[in-house]
């Protein structure tokens, strides 16, 4: 069946079920560019008092902490892809990126090679809405999921075909924040930058005149609420306060994503109870070199920001879901992190994230919590959808609701967390839903985890050739070597010791291995075939 036809039977097949009346559920996704988990407080008092991985020499986070963690449910074990579209891909249509065709950056170059996300494709909003509660679903910040050919065809590519079908209206940056030209060098893009506009954000305010979405205009700081990062919260915030209907927001922050810098003084702050400010401002003089202390300082800046968008949420009927669309970035990384096995690795660097849960569905004595279940930043859209009481269509066949975690479930949902990484991108074959006959990627790099054991393979194939495959293999838990007067074994934090070049491998090692390449091999293809 065509993806097209998928998608209207996706929507058909959801609007026959009957589903339970809820009471309306709003719904905040908040994302953030390039952090992996150390860089938060909570999750590194959780390395240092549970598991004894290293510090990763977080910022001052006090919103996500007490705001976010305290009160909900703070997750351990969150793979993403390890770079930005891919893993909004996945997020909002449930699917992995085999099936979406977007594999590595869409581009603001005119390059099928880059190819953005199809308008065939069922997003998150359209399932929330074919729910017993209309939704308005809105989205704020960064959206890179459109190729420059594809976005000159259609401006509105936030909104879906026909506009609305996804999002009801968007403002934010298509790519990353980028200087405009006719601005002198020098200057942040955080402090300038081009700003677009979808469809009508609110009912109080719109730049575009009656009639002429879209629209742009050059947003230059000072005032400082027009610095970029606390520009999304003002959008997120002037959304929330104009809702009428249960609401699905999606906050794409650009923050802490290059270019590095410093933070301006004065932005605005929360106004209500529950936030803590640091006890002094963030000083890049701190004992780390200085663009990683940049990056630190951006991330306690939005935090503050993070702060006062909650401050506008009613938390008896709304879920909030923070989490990263990748690791950190390696100017950010810090030993004994790695570097290289950061953002755009298949390394944990790269692929292991915040997420963070605060919702009226967790009950009080799970608030303040830790889980360690395997989780993929696709199970996201099963998630809204149990939430919002909308069952989920059959075309997000690889998301998994992480509810029962919520309501106290220990077994996990998943068997393997996984991920990829390819290139080029291609547009879902329409007859198949699958890539198009004759496709293969030049490279496809695939990383696949059981909570202990995880396997990385890189395929890549020269012009004329065949691909050539290659392997990673970690213990996770138990990969590194006893540390000196002990025979126990130890966790392998930054997987330095591939078991492959080990020698002979344990029972338990072969077995696992056996079974990731069998899992692999089946149900995740070679895309370089």
């Amino acid at each position: 069946m065509p993806i097209a036809s998928l998608a209207l039977a996706a929507l058909c097949a959801v609007a026959a079920v009957d589903t339970p009346t809820t009471t309306p559920h709003n719904i905040v996704v908040i994302v953030i560019d390039d952090a992996g988990p150390e860089l938060f407080g909570v999750y590194d008092r959780y390395y240092s008092t549970t598991t004894g991985q290293p510090s990763g020499y977080p910022a001052a986070t006090p919103a996500i902490d007490s705001m976010l963690a305290a009160q909900g449910m703070t997750f351990t074990h969150a793979w993403s892809n390890p770079l930005c579209s891919p893993t909004r891909a996945t997020l909002l249509t449930g699917r992995y990126g085999f099936r979406t065709g977007i594999g590595n950056l869409t581009h603001s170059r005119p390059t099928p090679l880059f190819a953005g996300l199809s308008h065939d494709h069922v997003l998150l909003p359209q399932a929330l809405r074919a729910g017993s509660s209309g939704y308005r679903c809105l989205a704020v910040g960064k959206w890179h999921l459109a190729e420059r050919t594809q976005l000159d065809a259609n401006p509105l590519h936030p909104l879906g075909s026909p506009p609305g079908r996804w999002f009801d209206a968007w403002a934010g940056t298509y790519y990353q924040l980028v200087v405009p030209q006719e601005l002198q060098p020098g200057v942040s893009a955080y402090q300038a930058w081009k700003k677009s506009y979808a469809g009508v954000l609110t009912s109080q305010s719109t730049p575009c005149a009656p009639g002429a979405s879209p629209c742009s205009e050059v947003v230059t700081t000072p005032p400082i609420e027009n610095y970029a990062t606390a520009d999304v919260a003002e959008d997120a915030i002037a959304c929330l306060r104009d809702a009428s209907a249960p609401l699905f927001l999606y906050v794409a922050f650009y923050g802490i994503h290059t270019p590095l810098h410093d933070v301006p003084a004065g932005l605005p702050g929360p106004t209500c109870p529950g936030y803590t400010p640091p006890a002094t401002p963030c000083q890049n003089s701190a004992n780390l070199p200085e663009q990683a202390a940049q990056a630190r300082c951006m991330l306690e800046a939005l935090d503050r920001q993070v702060a006062r968008i909650l401050c506008e949420i009613d938390f008896d009927t709304t879920t909030v879901i923070l989490l990263a669309d990748n690791g950190s970035g390696k100017l950010g990384t810090v030993a004994p992190y790695v570097p290289k096995h950061a953002k755009s690795s298949m390394f944990e660097g790269g692929l292991r994230v915040p997420l963070i849960v605060r919702s009226p569905a967790i009950p009080a004595n799970l608030r303040g919590t830790y889980h360690s279940a395997p989780i993929n930043t696709t199970d996201l859209f099963a998630t809204a959808c149990e939430l919002a009481g909308a069952p989920v269509p059959p075309t997000a066949v690889d998301s998994v609701s992480i509810v029962p975690y919520l309501h106290g479930a220990t077994v996990s949902q998943r068997a393997h967390v996984y991920a990829e990484e390819f290139f080029p991108h291609f547009t879902p074959d329409p007859s198949t839903g699958a890539a198009p006959p004759g496709y293969a990627a030049k490279h496809h790099r695939q990383a696949l985890c059981d909570g202990r054991f995880k396997l990385i393979r890189t395929s890549r194939r020269a012009a004329g050739s065949s691909p050539t495959v290659k392997e990673k293999f970690f213990d996770l838990l138990a990969g590194a070597p006893p540390a000196a007067g002990s025979t126990t074994p130890r966790p392998d934090y930054f997987e330095e010791h591939d078991l492959l070049l080990a020698g002979s491998l344990s029972t338990d090692a072969a077995a696992a291995l056996a079974s990731l390449r069998a899992t692999l091999d089946t149900d995740f293809p070679y895309l370089t075939r």
